[in-house]
């Protein structure tokens, strides 16, 4: 239960984080209900291919996934740009530094793209 709650309070954290850094330009795929999530929050930037995205996070130290992560049904019906969605995850030994340095590389992302 612990580390359930963990997750659920750092995917809240980024939910929050992204929201506010980026507007309507983000995108979540991610239940907005804490009953209905884990430590998972999938995404897109408006104008960049998760790819993308991906490339410059992980050149900025932060390890994200991009793809259809094995849903790509799923993401046809979202309507994901590109059909793909950008996926970081959080467990037991991320922290709240972890989110600032997600939202803070994916702000050099957004630069370097628009």
């Amino acid at each position: 239960e612990a580390i359930l709650k963990h997750e659920r309070a750092l995917s809240q954290l980024c939910i929050d984080a992204l929201q506010q850094a980026f507007g309507e330009r983000i995108q979540l795929y991610t239940p907005l209900h804490e009953a209905h999530r884990s430590g998972i929050v999938s995404f897109s930037l408006s104008g960049i291919h998760p790819h993308d995205i991906a490339q410059v996070l992980a050149d900025n130290g932060v390890g994200v996934r991009a793809g259809t992560h094995c849903a790509m049904p799923l993401h046809r019906r979202l309507n994901a740009p590109y059909e793909s969605t950008v996926r970081a995850g959080f467990s037991i030994y991320n922290s709240e530094r972890d989110i600032e340095r997600l939202v803070d590389a994916l702000k050099k992302a957004n630069e370097l793209f628009h």
